[in-house]
């Protein structure tokens, strides 16, 4: 059962970054700063971290 709630909160959290790295980067690092944007570098680590998210879901789904 703490498999499938780990796999829907990694399937979330990395629709999420990959979908838009922005958001994500504001829930996570914005918000202690006032008028700050991420930089391209931020925002790709933020998609690859976000697929890797998805991947590590699904193996924790599939190998329960």
């Amino acid at each position: 059962m703490g498999g499938i709630l780990l796999f829907f909160i990694l399937l979330i959290m990395g629709v999420i970054s990959v979908l838009s790295p922005e958001t994500a980067w504001h829930l996570s690092e914005g918000w202690q700063f006032r008028d700050a944007e991420p930089s391209d570098a931020v925002l790709v680590y933020i998609r690859i971290a976000g697929a890797v998210e998805i991947l590590a879901g699904f193996y924790i789904l599939f190998t329960m």
